[in-house]
Formats: structure tokens, sequence, C-alpha cells
């Protein structure tokens, strides 16, 4: 062992002699690079060793030459020496010395890749790939590597070997298989290139356009072929490999799309598409699989349908004949996607916006626009956007036609409950019921949807107070919605926030009675808090939501009797807290030492805890004390906790 590690040594001492004749490292400097690497060394041949103590030997190397680099340009050497390359190929020896050692680790061979891409070791690289496939065969982004390698040199015959060689290790890849299509298709736009060439020399350019007068799409389509195929059983990369094709497809339309076998390929993609959208599969596809393409994601099924619609528009297919397709395949994310391209396409200028702005109205009449609620609200939106169109009438029919629709369909949907409340009803009694409704039905809501039903409650609630105008209507509201709030924080889905829904409680309320109805709200959370004493948990969220609330509105908690209910309220979430044992403990302490020193300024205020008696209390509550006393320093010294 140490002869070996004394000969890597003795290896560097050209180096280390031009680097001292150089000035650009000291003699303390060089003994302490010669430690480190004998360092590293020894640590190198202990066994059993580590990938990580070769990716640690490297990164002290990178930074070294980083180092050196820097120091030989300040000093202006521009004559390369020894000492120029040595960093570099000490670098490389580490890391081959590694993958030779631990063949099995791929991080040790991408960190070589990524190293040879850097520092611009291109025959390096090619060596490194070679290998790097050999042990690793069935690691696609190897043989992309590779290939790409050999692209970029302009050797395609070696390129096409290779991604061959990847897909006889895995036949069904489908980077290989799109890889490949995209190399054919690329040579075949070179040559279409050097066809044009050839027709605009004037003599000596006969045999080279004869030549290349062959349909040069026609490997592109057999690998199209091929890919299907071979992928037949998998809808997943089925559908990807499609979509792929389909950009490539789309990328060579700029240039070559009047060129011969180009439409030919182009229909063969559009043909497979065809055959494998979901909802309308193929007789090609066999019976086998026809169940799982049924279940392919929503993501999936969109992607291959819009390859499939955008090649039928390029054979001048009407938007109306699309979207009869689409609404009778019954996907409602295929019904989302292609509404929202309806509406793009509204906005442009020409015929092609009245059309479809009419295959928007289509899609929204056909029965399988409310049958999915998701599709629904998407179809909602599109048409609301629609509406200061030229067929602005239609729209908003079509809009209220599809809205009452799905409600009807989807009773316990709560967005579209609420749209329906707020579009479809008279307002008064009819939205206050439609929202009482909504509110009876709720059960596992979201956080953002249960503050909308929340301030459609109360917004239909103070339609029917105004109309009444009564002082016993307005109290009959102000107990309305804090029984609605006690039941939509009950209503919350598992893990969901309710500071959304606390903060439109008291955003309301703020914004109709000012601070003196801010404060009553308040406390009636208060009160809805201590009724919630069955569920721990969403009674701390519950009053740390309030106390942010109290913190944030400017003017509140001014009197007495205000700061002594915002002080209950920090002892009783610290006192749920468990004072120091939960992680949120420290910033309640903090935040409660900031405001007891705050309201102790305020004039004609009293019944204020004294900022070091918290700070005591804080200091044999909280575990952590050292974090709590950084942070507590930093408040003290106006840097805020």
């Amino acid at each position: 062992m140490a002869d070996y590690v004394e000969q890597h040594l003795q290896d560097m001492v050209p180096e280390l002699d031009d680097l001292r004749r150089k000035n650009i490292f000291n003699e303390d400097e060089i003994r302490h690079v010669v430690r480190r690497r004998r360092d590293f060394e020894y640590t190198l041949q202990r066994k059993p060793g580590k990938p990580q103590d070769y990716l640690n030997y490297v990164r002290y190397e990178v930074a070294l030459e980083t180092l050196r680099r820097r120091k030989s340009v300040a000093m202006n050497w521009r004559k390369r020496s020894v000492s120029d390359w040595a960093g570099i190929r000490r670098i490389h020896n580490v890391l081959r010395r590694g993958a030779a050692r631990f063949k099995g680790d791929k991080r040790l061979w991408y960190q070589h890749v990524d190293f040879c891409l850097r520092s611009g070791s291109t025959k390096t690289l090619n060596r490194v790939l070679l290998r790097a496939v050999k042990y690793h065969p069935k690691e696609i982004h190897f043989w992309l590597l590779a290939a790409d390698r050999e692209l970029q040199q302009g050797h395609v015959a070696a390129a096409r070997k290779l991604i061959l060689r990847g897909m006889r290790c895995a036949p069904k890849s489908v980077k290989l298989l799109v890889e490949f299509v995209r190399l054919e298709a690329g040579v075949a736009g070179q040559l279409l290139t050097v066809k044009s060439l050839a027709d605009e020399e004037e003599d000596g350019g006969e045999a080279a356009a004869a030549k290349a007068t062959a349909d040069v799409w026609a490997p592109s389509r057999l690998l199209l072929r091929r890919g299907l195929t071979r992928l037949a059983g998998r809808p997943s990369d089925c559908a990807e490999f499609v979509v792929a094709c389909a950009d490539i497809l789309q990328a060579a339309a700029v240039k070559w799309s009047q060129t011969e076998g180009f439409k030919d390929f182009a229909e063969a993609l559009r043909q497979a598409a065809a055959d494998r959208r979901p909802g309308a599969l193929g007789a090609s596809i066999e019976e086998s699989v026809v169940a799982a393409w049924s279940e392919v994601s929503d993501s999936t099924a969109a992607a291959v349908w819009r390859v499939w619609w955008t090649q039928e528009r390029n054979t001048c297919v009407t938007w109306t004949q699309v979207t009869a397709a689409v609404a009778a395949c019954g996907r409602g994310a295929v019904i989302s996607h292609i509404a929202e391209v309806l509406a793009k396409e509204m906005t442009k200028d020409g015929p092609d916006a009245d059309e479809s702005g009419s295959a928007l109205l289509q899609l929204a009449s056909a029965p399988a626009a409310a049958e999915d609620p998701d599709a629904a609200l998407s179809l909602l939106e599109c048409l609301s956007g629609g509406i200061g169109s030229a067929s602005g009438k239609k729209m908003k029919a079509a809009y209220r036609e599809l809205l009452q629709r799905s409600a009807e369909t989807h009773p316990r949907h709560l967005r579209l409950g609420l749209l329906a409340g707020q579009e479809l009803s008279e307002g008064g009694a009819a939205a206050a019921a439609a929202a009482a409704a909504l509110l009876r039905r709720a059960a596992d809501l979201g956080a953002d949807d249960a503050a909308q039903l929340l301030l459609a409650t109360g917004g239909a609630a103070a339609d029917a107070s105004s109309a009444s105008g009564s002082t016993a209507a307005k109290g009959r509201k102000g107990t309305a919605q804090v029984s609605a709030l006690e039941t939509l924080l009950r209503a919350l889905g598992p893990g969901q926030s309710p500071t959304p829904l606390v903060t439109s409680f008291l955003a309301q309320a703020l914004a109709q009675g000012g601070h003196p109805e801010f404060s009553r709200c308040c406390q009636e959370v208060r009160k809805v808090a201590v009724n919630l004493w069955e569920a721990p948990g969403l009674r701390v969220e519950l009053l740390a939501a309030l106390l942010e609330a109290e913190l944030r509105v400017p003017g509140s908690a001014q009197t007495t009797a205000e700061v002594k209910r915002v002080c209950a309220n920090f002892e009783e979430l610290l006192n749920l807290l468990g004072e120091g044992r939960s992680p949120h403990a420290v910033d309640w302490w903090l935040r409660y030492s900031s405001f007891a020193q705050r309201a102790g300024s305020w004039e004609g205020v009293s019944g204020v805890p004294s900022p070091s008696d918290l700070h005591m209390r804080a200091l044999r509550a909280v575990p952590d004390q050292a974090l709590y006393q950084e942070r507590a320093t930093r408040l003290l010294q106006g840097s805020g906790a």
C-alpha cells in the first residue's frame, strides 16, 4: 500500500516543481498539498473502500485546480507548462480508478462524464462513455450521451449504430426509440438540404440530385411503425412515443412539409394517434390492451387527442368536426384541454375565431360536458371569457344552461353549487337557501373551498337581512355566520388549514363593521375554538390563525380589555402547544414577548405581562434554549424574531 501511494506522490514532483518555479504556491502551501494528497491516497487504498472517498478527492482537486488557474491568470502566466494540464489529468485518473473499482456505481460514471463536459476533454469523454455502456448496458442515458457525442462530431453512422446497440439492450425504451426517429428525421433534413443545393448548381449537380430523389422519410415511417409495435402493450409509453414523434414532425414541417414522403409520414402519425385515442380506440388495438388504454392518465389521454386533432386540422378538418369527436369520447380532461385551445383560438383574428366559438358552443351543449365537474368548470371559465365577444349573448346563454345542467348532475359539488347559487338564483331568500343547502352537505372540504362557501353564506345572509332591514334580522345574520364558521371548520378535510376560513370571516367582519365588529367576531372565533375541544389539533390551528389576524390588523387591541383578551389567547395557545414541546412554541413565545413589549408602551393600557417575566418563562419551557436566546437577542436588537 505504501509503495503504491509513494509512487503516486513521486509522479507529482514535476508538477509541484513547476508550481514552485512559477511562484503560484509557496513552500508551505506545497507541503500542505502533498500532505492532503497523501491522506487521500491512503484513504483510497483502505478496504473496504467507499465511492465517496473518490468523490471527496475529486472535490479537493477541482478546488485546487480552480485556485491554481486564478493565481496563474493574476500573475499573467501565458506560456503553458506541465502544471497547466497535470491537475486535469489527475482528476481524470482519480475518477477512472474509482469507476474501475466500483463499476456498478453509476454516480462515479456520471461524475466522470460531467467533468469531461466541463473541462472540454472530448477524447476522454468518448472513451468514458464507451466503457460506461459496457458496464451499464441498460442505462439509457449513457447510450444517448454516446450517440450525441458521435453526432456532434458528424459521425452519423456511428451514432446510428450506438442507438441500435442500445435498443438491443433495452428494446422497449421510449427515449431510445424517440431519439432514433429524431436522428433519422435529421438525416432526412440533411439529405433534402443536399438535394436543394444540388438543384441550384448549374452543372455537376445532376448525379447528387438523382441520388437524393428517393423517399428520405421512409426510415422515419419505418421506425414509427416498429416503435408502435414494440410498445403496443404499454399504453403510457406508446402515448409518450406518439407525442414525441408529433413534436419531431412539427419541427420538420417548418421547412420540409412539401417534400416527397413527408405527407405519408404525417398521415401515418395521424392514423397512429387516431387508433390510440382513449375513448375512441381503433380496430388495430388488441383486445388485451383495450382496458389498459382506458385507464391511462388524464394528461396522457389529452396529449394523444391533441396530436390527433392537430393532424386533423392540418388536413383542413373543421373545429366543429373535431369537437364532435372529443365530446363523444367522454373524457373530462380531453374536453377541458380542447376548451382551453378553443378559447385561445377565439382571441385571434380571422375566420378561425368564429369557427372556434361555434365549436365551443357545440361542446358546451354536449351531454358529456356536464358529466365531469372539472371539465364543466373549465368550460364555464372559457365561456365566461367569450361573453364579451361578438357572440356574447349565445355564450352567456350557453354558460347558464351548462351551469344549470352541471349543478343538477353534481348536487354535492361545492364549486358548481356556489356558481349556481351566485349566477342562477335571484338573490335574497333564494341565494340564502342555496348557500344553506350547500352548507348542510359540506364534507371533506378544501381550505379555499370552505372560505368561498363562507363568503357566499355571508353574502346571501347579508342580502336577506338588508331586504328585511330589522335589527333582529341582522342579529340572526351574525349568529348564522358564526354557526356556518363552526360547521365549515368541522367539515374541513384531513390536513386542511383553517387559516383561509378564519381570515375570510374576520376580513368580512372588518369590512362590514370596522374594528368594533372585528373585535366582536374575534370573540366569537374564540368561543368556536372552545367548542372544538374534541379536535385539539384543529383548535390549535384556529387559535393561531386568530392571533395572526389580531396581530396583523392595525388599530386592534388598543384598549386594556382587548389587550387582556389577546394575552389570554396567547396563554391558551401556548398551553395547548405544551408550552415548549411543540416546534412552533419558540415562535409564539417570541411573538408573545414582542406583543407585550409593544402593548406596555401604549397609553392607558394596563395588565400586560412583563417581557422579562415572559422571557424567564420561555427559558424554562422551551427545550432548545440556545435557539430561543439567539432569536430573542435579535428581537431585542430590533431585527425581528
